[in-house]
């Protein structure tokens, strides 16, 4: 037990010289900021925060003081964040929140590293963007999708993490080509290649749609 003029700053029982049980941290004016379970010294089982209104900030859960199974973080009452953990690392699936519920952030997690599917969402829970990971690397193609409609709006094929192949973009009806562009090695090769709405197309040097040679308008080819 430790004080400040006065005042109880801290509440740890001790078996034997050391902390275990429940250890509490309060603020000058008494609010309690944080409760701790601690065994042998180290943190074990339930760790809880508060904010200077009394309300939960955050809640995790300690073995032989490391993290092990859930954490989450509270804002306005609601869960902004939640994640798993084994023996001090991030292992299952990640979420992040915004107001009501609505998921915004998804990610899969591995022995700490990111494995699996890792997704954005906007506020009203719409995929914006979606790629997957293999021990902590980015793999396959990454997707973007547009606001609103939810189209497919661009999709980039990975090695290495990086860029490689032919990146596409689409129109907003997320079918039509509107860009492609090759990349080897997470850069750009040679210039990207522009098609208009209707997917003719574009020449690089007008913008416009390219014209076919006159002797195949005068065939109707």
């Amino acid at each position: 037990m430790t004080a400040d003029a006065g005042n109880l700053v801290e509440r740890v029982p001790l078996l034997g010289g050391v902390a275990e049980g429940a250890r509490e941290v309060f603020a000058a004016d008494g609010r309690l900021l944080s409760r701790q379970q601690l065994s042998a010294g180290k943190p074990d089982g339930v760790t809880e925060l508060f904010d200077e209104t009394g309300a939960r900030t955050a809640e995790m859960t300690f073995v032989g003081g490391l993290l092990h199974g859930h954490l989450r973080t509270y804002a306005g009452g609601e869960v902004q964040r939640e994640a798993r953990y084994a023996m001090g690392q991030l292992h299952g699936v990640t979420r992040s929140f915004g107001p009501g519920g609505v998921v915004t952030a998804e990610e899969s997690y591995l022995a700490g590293r990111r494995h699996g599917p890792a997704r954005l969402f906007d506020a009203a829970g719409r995929k914006l963007r979606e790629v997957d990971h293999e021990h902590g690397q980015p793999v396959g193609t990454a997707r973007t999708f547009y606001p609103l409609s939810g189209r497919l709006q661009e999709a980039t094929p990975l090695d290495g993490g990086k860029p490689h192949g032919w990146q596409v973009a689409y129109h907003p009806d997320g079918r039509t080509v509107q860009r492609r562009q090759h990349f080897q090695a997470g850069k750009a090769n040679g210039p990207p290649r522009l098609y208009d709405a209707k997917g003719r197309p574009l020449d690089p040097r007008t913008g416009k749609a390219k014209r076919k040679p006159l002797w195949r308008r005068l065939l109707g080819g």
